[in-house]
């Protein structure tokens, strides 16, 4: 089958496809850590980075990148030149709407990439990073919805002693207001 994804790395070698969220976070990294890179180069290799991790391999299209990211086509050029220049991208075709590109792995990359690889490999079974984290289901959390955390903070319900009663509940402190003269009075 061939992959008809826009965006890839490269070269890859000794790295396997489940490896590429490792390689995507080191490539990202050094990226924004570089001191040649521009506001409008952050936010297109964030964005090629979310576009490597969806499932599906829609279009590449530069009106995607207009909505998502708010980059004109000029500053998405301008962008891609200067991370060719710099050899962040190997290449890369703008045709009409339709953009491929091909970014760089460097040797570097990939030798941490399969350092961590190796790391992963030795902690216990399910210790290590599932591909993709964020678009597990379990993990999905939309605005609006109570924490991940706070739900499971849900307290059990009250267990019964030997009488068969509910125990009662704990004392409640008492709400005791200290009086001070440099105390605030809202209502005032």
């Amino acid at each position: 089958m061939i992959d008809q994804r826009r965006l890839r790395f490269s070269d890859i070698v000794g790295l396997e496809r489940h490896d590429l969220p490792l390689a995507c976070e080191i490539w990202l990294e050094d990226i924004y850590r570089a001191p040649w890179i521009s506001r409008e180069a952050m936010k297109l290799c964030a964005y090629f980075v979310r576009y490597m991790s969806r499932p599906d391999a829609n279009a590449l299209t530069l009106r995607e990148i207009e909505s998502q990211c708010q980059l004109s086509p000029d500053d998405v050029r301008k962008a891609l030149v200067l991370m060719r220049s710099f050899g962040a991208v190997e290449a890369f075709v703008i045709d009409r709407n339709d953009i491929r590109v091909g970014l760089t792995l460097s040797y570097h990359q990939r030798l941490r990439a399969l350092e961590a690889k190796h790391r992963f490999a030795q902690l216990p079974a399910g210790a290590g990073p599932t591909p993709w984290p964020w678009l597990a289901e379990e993990h999905k959390w939309l605005p609006g919805q109570a924490a991940p955390a706070a739900a499971a903070a849900v307290p059990p319900a009250p267990s019964k002693n030997e009488n068969g009663d509910a125990p009662a509940p704990p004392p409640s402190p008492s709400p005791v207001k200290a009086e001070t003269e440099d105390s605030f009075d809202p209502g005032l």
